[in-house]
């Protein structure tokens, strides 16, 4: 993928798995984080008291999906992204905040599974990303 510019605040590229350095997706509007689920076991019996369902957490967690608001960048073939079917390490790196010395990373493996492209008729043109993550993320706090 072609290497675009992008300006200080909040960037997201991707990182491939032979690749050495980011290309930047986009001029990012909007970030909706994932929500992290565990799901749970009933284990109410004929025998439970109290007239409440009782549960116990269940084992694995899901990452969930980020969803992300970008610039439309004419340079990116999104549909090839969706095309590759392939899990892939992304990093959010949020804006610096006051005497940060370095900004906080946020860095997951995810598909993307929408690209989802809006051409208005007076505002920019936008693609909505969808990122559904597989297995833990990594969060870096900001240097001072």
């Amino acid at each position: 993928m072609p290497s675009a510019t992008y300006t200080p605040g909040s960037g997201f590229g991707i990182v491939g798995a032979l690749a050495t350095t980011t290309t930047i997706i986009g001029n990012i509007h909007e970030i909706r984080p994932n929500a992290i689920e565990r799901p749970t076991i009933e284990t109410t019996h004929m025998a439970t008291t109290g007239g409440w369902r009782t549960y116990i957490p269940g084992d694995l967690k899901d990452a969930g999906t980020i969803a992300m608001d970008v610039e439309y960048n004419t340079q990116i073939d999104y549909k090839a992204l969706i095309a590759a079917q392939t899990n892939e390490t992304y990093t959010v790196t949020f804006p610096l905040r006051g005497n940060a010395a370095g900004a906080a990373t946020k860095t997951f493996s995810a598909v993307i599974t929408k690209a989802s492209p809006s051409w208005p008729k007076d505002d920019l043109i936008m693609t909505t990303l969808e990122f559904k993550v597989s297995g833990a993320e990594t969060y870096t706090a900001a240097t001072t």
